[in-house]
């Protein structure tokens, strides 16, 4: 079943592009950048995520070993299937929250407020799952509104989508994949996070929101040494 969903954002990077060019008269490419996609920068997100993930992993155990769940032959034969679904799913989402709807907002107002904030509320507020998490549904959707605001600001950074689709990419590979939450979103994970009474999903989900944000620390970091060489380049050659 979550294939089926993850499938089921086909519809959405769809219904995007037909937006974009039903309304706009723009296509589909334009809403990730004026470069298009750009391998480096998605490959510089995921290894981001992949970097703060494996310096954290020794202080996530303090929540408790993660919980075997399949075989690993078994979640590697599904690998092929579900990471290219994983990667239809947020690059479906980047494009419209940072794509169209970033795109759209930061042409009529100047404000990070509207072209950044809104989004990422919006963004935050598909995320409330009040059956599932009960008294936590809250703090999912403030997560998934910081970590939108921070996808937002890449984006803004470097004036492309591909990084911020690389981020999300390697944050839902961990989340889905490697180490998931036990229930329906879980079934694909090779490992299911101990979520009990000492170990509460409260503490996973502010350890997942701490995780990206430290991903987009590291990403921005590398960017800023990045710009400051090309600068001195520059000056260089003058």
């Amino acid at each position: 079943m979550l294939l089926l969903y993850l499938a089921s954002f086909a519809g959405l990077a769809l219904g995007t592009a037909l937006a974009a060019r039903l309304l706009h008269g723009r296509g589909a490419a334009t809403l990730l950048g004026p470069r298009g996609f750009q391998p480096r920068a998605f490959a510089l997100g995921v290894a981001a995520v992949a970097t703060v993930a494996l310096l954290s992993s020794a202080a996530t155990l303090a929540f408790g070993a993660p919980l075997r769940q399949t075989s690993l032959g078994a979640w590697m034969r599904l690998l092929p299937l579900a990471l290219p679904l994983v990667l239809l799913q947020t690059a479906a989402e980047e494009t419209l929250f940072r794509g169209y709807l970033l795109q759209s907002l930061a042409a009529r107002f100047r404000s990070p407020l509207a072209w950044a904030l809104a989004p990422a509320l919006a963004f935050g507020a598909l995320h409330w799952n009040g059956p599932a998490l009960g008294r936590d549904a809250w703090l999912a959707v403030a997560a998934a509104a910081a970590i939108g605001l921070a996808f937002a600001d890449v984006t803004a950074r470097t004036g492309n989508l591909s990084a911020a689709i690389g981020l999300h990419f390697g944050n839902n590979v961990a989340a889905l994949l490697i180490v998931a939450m036990p229930g329906p979103t879980g079934a694909l994970g090779f490992w299911l996070a101990p979520v009990d009474a000492a170990h509460p999903m409260r503490a996973w989900l502010l350890a997942d929101i701490a995780t990206t944000l430290a991903a987009w620390g590291l990403f921005r970091l590398v960017l800023a040494r990045r710009e400051r060489r090309l600068h001195s380049r520059d000056r260089g050659s003058i």
